[in-house]
């Protein structure tokens, strides 16, 4: 367990004593409803609910291209060149064309940010 999970542990039982016996419990109520949602995500994206991610090494133009890239079941698609500093996202129904994103961003936007 990182120090950071610790940490916000031990937040959320100072608000639980400091608000222990008040009338008002939205303090711990909002704590705890943000703290599921935060564990919801993170069992999402460590379990990969409706989403594919891939590790690519391309050839453009003679000059290997390395970046990480996700697909997600609804059309969404996203990658991260990070030699480049670059993170390129899309958001649309691919249907029978989920490698067009990933053609325009080769195509069209490494060559911009080349130097």
């Amino acid at each position: 367990i990182s120090y950071h999970e610790f940490s916000l542990l031990l937040f959320g039982g100072i608000i639980f004593l400091a608000t222990f016996d008040s009338p008002n419990q939205i303090g711990i109520t909002t704590y705890l409803v943000l703290w599921v949602m935060r564990i919801s995500s993170k069992l999402n994206v460590f379990l990969g609910e409706g989403y594919f991610y891939f590790f690519h090494n391309r050839k453009k133009r003679s000059k290997s291209v390395n970046f990480i890239s996700g697909i997600g079941a609804g059309g969404q698609y996203m990658s991260a060149f990070p030699e480049l500093n670059l993170v390129a996202v899309a958001t649309s129904h691919n249907k029978g064309q989920i490698g067009k994103p990933l053609e325009a961003i080769l195509n069209h936007f490494i060559p911009l940010f080349r130097k």
